[in-house]
């Protein structure tokens, strides 16, 4: 009985430390596709490439979603006022 209770415990023990290591990766694979995603949106809006220590401060400070704010608004602004001038000539 105590055999394979330790047969269970070590199999459970290796099979828990697989899937943390699965997760590891899944979590840094998560984190360099949202830095491609921050540095590509700076770009973006700035017309800038940034090194990877600006890309982990601006994510850090949560300012990766605030600068772009105001660039998506104005673009939503002015794509309701290109809408509201198309149905005027239109009419």
């Amino acid at each position: 009985m105590e055999r394979s209770r330790t047969a269970s415990t070590v199999a459970l023990k290796k099979k828990i430390l697989e899937k943390m290591s699965e997760f590891q990766t899944l979590r840094n694979k998560i984190h360099q596709e949202h830095n491609e995603v921050v540095e590509r949106r700076v770009f973006t809006v700035t017309g800038n490439h940034i090194d990877e220590e600006t890309i982990e401060q601006l994510i850090k400070s949560a300012q990766s979603e605030q600068i772009f704010q105001n660039p998506i608004e104005e673009q939503g602004r002015r794509q309701v006022f290109q809408m509201k001038n198309f149905k005027y000539v239109r009419h």
